[in-house]
């Protein structure tokens, strides 16, 4: 049986191309909603058909296949609908020197929003049902030190927890109702002040809140993918 740590590289061959389709220790299971590698382009390689349309993002090589880089207001990848599960994760990586508010990634219908941000040096998770105030769950780690890190948050019924790599970050409970229905990642759907500058690869949803122990396995099965 091969060991996860000794696969360094998964190819395929796709448009004459050799392309990598997972990072190492990691693949698209029965609760993947969407997968989105950004191995130079905004394909969904979780099977369900989730393609994304990119709007000025350059690919960037990267050893594990590529990553998608972000230049601010006119870089944005819209997504489709996706389903409303009660249970929900949402996990990428990130590298960035940015310490104001920017926006990873945005769920939301026309009323209700699902967001993961960065602000004041740290990840937020962020729950609009407007016109309400939202509901705010704001991490301690910095993580705007050009160093790539795994965002992780998870929805379990009404309780949310925001992971930084391996590590409960901030937790929280509420009882908002997600809905799908018009998504972006790295730009508020009005175009509004807070769209992304630098990297984002491997970006996950799940209709499955993932335990601690996933959410440090998943950062260890792959961390090698970006030097750590």
């Amino acid at each position: 049986m091969t060991d996860w740590y000794k696969i360094k590289r998964v190819l395929i061959w796709q448009n004459w191309e050799e392309k990598q389709i997972y990072p190492a220790g990691w693949k698209p299971w029965e609760n993947t909603i969407a997968y989105y590698p950004l191995n130079w382009n905004a394909n969904d390689l979780s099977w369900n058909g989730n393609n994304g349309t990119a709007s000025n993002i350059t690919w960037n090589s990267w050893w594990d296949g590529g990553c998608a880089s972000f230049n601010g207001s006119n870089s944005y990848i819209s997504i489709p609908s996706l389903t409303t599960p009660s249970n929900t994760t949402i996990n990428f990586r990130v590298k960035t020197t940015q310490s104001s508010e920017w926006e990873f990634i945005q769920l939301c219908s026309s009323t209700q929003s699902f967001e993961v941000r960065i602000i004041s040096w740290k990840a937020r998770l962020e729950l609009w049902n407007n016109p309400q105030t939202p509901y705010q769950i704001t991490g301690s780690t910095t993580i705007n030190d050009w160093v790539w890190h795994n965002i992780c948050s998870t929805k379990d019924w009404t309780s949310y927890i925001l992971y930084v790599d391996w590590t409960q970050d901030s937790t929280g409970t509420s009882s908002f109702s997600m809905s799908y229905s018009n998504n972006r990642i790295w730009l508020h759907t009005n175009g509004s002040s807070i769209p992304f500058n630098w990297y984002i690869d491997n970006m996950i949803i799940e209709s499955k809140a993932r335990t601690a122990q996933e959410t440090a396995d998943y950062y260890n099965n792959t961390k090698s993918n970006y030097w750590l």
